[in-house]
């Protein structure tokens, strides 16, 4: 994982190999989109040097101001050329000036990005221990010059933790692959079909992913914690990308419902397969008694090695 200035000019100088407005036309969005692309020429080819996962400190050239930070999804290929997916991760307060950071920090002076001497691009590849500096400098001013805006280190999140269910002895001689159609909670309820229990589910697993990290001490990977049902859409197998604390990536797919902790759920193809491909990675979260008080037990591995899986959809074809 590498860290990267990335200067924007609202004014197109030629230099640059995107012109236009970080936050007015990237961060305001707080979504994954296209911000650059290797058919700006010379200058485009820069971006081939990005990597997935890469940590991109937003500069807006013309304002002298640091706009935020961001995380390179990928380099996806349109035809001949390929562009860059980048994601928000946090949003600086308007005002936040280089030339202020560099008077108070004197690495933030020393750092190439930042010269007027040398060559002038776009990218610029800095050292972790800058881009952290940088990133520390910028989340102190803020919490200095905007105190009610300052984000509590560990938000609370009620949520309580248990034990999965036992495995039968059953299920662990037969460990029988099947995909099955998905829903959203139990069976035996409306629950698969109330989409919107579903995503209040989510987005508690995402608050929580967040907590925990931050109360390991963790805000790094914190910050980087994504909800990809969202962010990419609902059809990768799972639904949070976080981390373990040593940063090792965790795939977490949710299922909630308002029923109790042994309610059968349904699950698709892809995520069991995902689970399958990932599962020193895949971890399920299972929510329940969601509506009256919120209870959750999490279980890494493919799916078919913890709980049985029973087909219950077929395809008719001629």
């Amino acid at each position: 994982m590498n860290w990267w200035i990335f200067k924007c000019n609202a004014k197109s100088p030629s230099y640059a190999a995107v012109s236009g407005d970080w936050r007015e036309g990237f961060f305001k969005f707080a979504k994954t989109h296209r911000w650059g692309s290797t058919e700006h020429g010379q200058m485009g080819s820069q971006f081939l040097k990005l990597n997935a996962d890469d940590n991109i400190i937003a500069y807006q050239t013309d304002t002298n101001e640091l706009v935020g930070l961001a995380r390179v999804v990928e380099l996806k290929s349109r035809g001949e050329y390929k562009d860059v997916r980048l994601h928000p991760l946090e949003t600086f307060q308007p005002g936040l000036r280089v030339r202020e950071l560099k008077k108070q920090h004197k690495g933030i002076a020393s750092i190439y990005a930042f010269k007027k001497t040398g060559v002038i691009g776009s990218l610029y590849k800095i050292s972790s221990s800058e881009g952290r500096l940088l990133l520390k400098a910028a989340q102190s001013a803020q919490s200095k010059s905007v105190p009610s805006q300052k984000q509590p280190t560990t938000p609370v999140v009620t949520l309580t933790i248990t034990e999965p269910p036992k495995v039968g002895p059953s299920l662990k001689k037969s460990k029988k692959k099947y995909g099955v159609k998905k829903g959203g909670g139990g069976i035996g309820s409306h629950d698969e079909q109330n989409r919107e229990l579903g995503l209040e589910g989510e987005k508690l697993a995402f608050a929580w992913e967040k907590y925990r990290l931050r109360k390991a001490g963790r805000a790094d990977l914190a910050r980087r914690v994504q909800w990809v049902s969202q962010t990419e859409g609902d059809g990768l197998g799972y639904d949070i990308k976080s981390f373990e604390t040593t940063g090792k990536v965790r795939f977490i797919e949710v299922k909630t419902t308002n029923s109790g902790k042994k309610t059968p759920f349904f699950i698709s193809r892809r995520e069991v397969e995902f689970a399958s491909e990932q599962k020193k990675h895949f971890f399920l979260y299972r929510m329940f008694d969601f509506s009256t008080s919120p209870k959750m037990y999490v279980q890494n591995g493919a799916l078919n090695e913890w709980c049985r899986l029973t087909p219950t959809q077929f395809l008719a074809g001629f």
